[in-house]
């Protein structure tokens, strides 16, 4: 299935108030090489539950990603880990 497809489902999916779409992240392994001393690391976490209500929810899932980033600027340079 393409990515033009799979987007048109999505799409319809969303048009129904009982359904939230997650679309996955498309991470390229090396994006920009930063340089400087304000280069640092930062770990992003994605919890996955069975639901909204954290008294009932499970968590199923977590993603974590390993970056490297610009402190003084904010840029976002390569994915060190998966």
């Amino acid at each position: 299935m393409s990515v033009v497809e799979t987007e048109a489902l999505a799409a319809q999916l969303e048009a129904y108030p009982d359904y939230r779409v997650v679309r996955g992240l498309r991470i390229a392994r090396v994006e920009e090489v930063l340089t400087g001393a304000q280069v640092s690391q930062a770990v992003v976490l994605d919890i996955e539950t069975t639901g909204m209500d954290s008294d009932k929810g499970e968590v199923i899932e977590l993603g974590l990603v390993r970056i490297e980033y610009d402190r003084e600027t904010g840029a976002v340079g390569g994915v060190l880990a998966v």
